[in-house]
């Protein structure tokens, strides 16, 4: 779950092979998704957790923004007055 893969049972006959099984995969899934609920209904039931846990992830993950220019009040002065650049042009 923690991994985000797809849950599988396996087992390993004698020639080596690996067969899913099909039954105690069902049952593991099953399990899984009880589990990611009781972990969601924890998880938020305590505001100040909550709290903690967004100003973690967003101290380790949010760490990098891209620079959005907003070029829209540049004048430029000498310019041709024909020529209207389009916003995009006035960004860069």
């Amino acid at each position: 779950l923690l991994n985000k893969k797809p849950i599988e049972v396996k087992y390993k006959e004698d020639n080596g092979q690996y067969f899913v099984d099909q039954e105690a995969t069902s049952l593991a899934v099953q399990k899984g998704e009880k589990i990611l609920t009781a972990w969601q209904a924890w998880i938020y039931s305590d505001r100040d957790r909550v709290q903690i846990l967004e100003e973690r992830y967003n101290q380790l993950m949010n760490t990098h923004v891209e620079r959005k220019y907003d070029g829209q009040h540049l004048t430029f002065p000498g310019m041709n007055p024909a020529i209207h650049m389009r916003p995009h042009q006035k960004n860069v």
